[in-house]
Order: C-alpha cells, then sequence, then structure tokens
C-alpha cells in the first residue's frame, strides 16, 4: 500500500526480511523442541515466513515487523506440525493446514492490525501520509475492515470449493 513505484521494492524487502524471520524461528523452536533439527519442520515452517508475509508484503513498515511476522509464522508452524500433525494425518496428508491455513489466517489478521494502526505520525517512510497509501480513498479502518471481509470470503470460497471436491471424489 506504498506509493506504487516502490510497492514492488518493498514487497521484495519485507517478504526477504519475513522468510530470513521465519527460517531462524524454526531452527531455535524445532532445536528447543527436540534438540536437534528436523528437516521436514525446516522445509515447511520457512515457507510460513513468505505465506504470512503475503497480505503484508506492500505494507510500508519496519524492518523488524517483517521479521517477527516472519519469526510468528515459522513459530505457529513448528508448533503446529508438532502437535497437530498426527492427530490429523490421516485427513492433510500434506501439512496444508500448518503451511498456508493457519499462517495465512494470521497474515490477514496481522494485515488488518497494522494497517488500521496507519497514522501520519506513525508511517515508517516520511513524508508519506496515510491518504497517499490508502487504495481508492479509505480511511486506515475502513481498509482494516475490508480485508477481514475478504478473509472471511476468501475462507467461505475455500470451504465451498472444498465441499464441491469431496463430493467429486465420492461419486
Amino acid at each position: 500500500m506504498c506509493i506504487r513505484d516502490s510497492q514492488s521494492h518493498r514487497a521484495v524487502i519485507n517478504t526477504l526480511l519475513s522468510l530470513t524471520g521465519s527460517c531462524l524461528a524454526t531452527y531455535v523452536f524445532t532445536v528447543l523442541k527436540n534438540t536437534k533439527f528436523e528437516i521436514e519442520h525446516i522445509l515447511k515452517a520457512t515457507i510460513a515466513g513468505g505465506v504470512i508475509m503475503a497480505a503484508n508484503a506492500d505494507l510500508c513498515m519496519y524492518p523488524y515487523s517483517a521479521i517477527l511476522v516472519g519469526c510468528w509464522g515459522g513459530f505457529i508452524s513448528v508448533l503446529l506440525f508438532t502437535f497437530l500433525h498426527e492427530k490429523i494425518k490421516h485427513i492433510d496428508t500434506f501439512g496444508v493446514t500448518h503451511l498456508f491455513l493457519v499462517p495465512g489466517f494470521w497474515g490477514i489478521c496481522i494485515s488488518a492490525i497494522y494497517v488500521g494502526g496507519y497514522t501520519d505520525s506513525k508511517l515508517p517512510i516520511q513524508p508519506l501520509t496515510v491518504e497517499q497509501i490508502m487504495p481508492l480513498g479509505r480511511t486506515a479502518n475502513a481498509q482494516a475492515g475490508t480485508q477481514i471481509a475478504i478473509m472471511g470470503i476468501s475462507f467461505g470460497f475455500a470451504l465451498l470449493g472444498g465441499l464441491i471436491s469431496g463430493l467429486i471424489t465420492k461419486i
């Protein structure tokens, strides 16, 4: 949501920082859990940093925010893989729940909270104003509400698509 010329650069930087944070967090939490590295945690939780940053990629945020978002994604993925994977292994054979669903949900929530807190004095790039970075002239709170509403719509389509796919495979 930055000025359009720098939007793609900001997305690359934020995603790279988030992937770095998730990778570091994955190594730390995996070692804390097992005292050794588990390659499956590292493979999946590192990607979770990119997934959680997908909704936040072009936001005007401080670098430490992107790293913390990635750390949260890595932590959630390791935690869910550790405690949830054995319980739902027969339903979720590829780990989509802890790799995409939960980090994606948290990414949208973090994005809405971050955008909802935008004020002219809190923007990391000065002299930008909230009016310059909000699409369609929305306020920060209206944009946050729009993002939460779109999350609900997306989850609705995902549930409907999953239901239809499940019914087709039973035929």
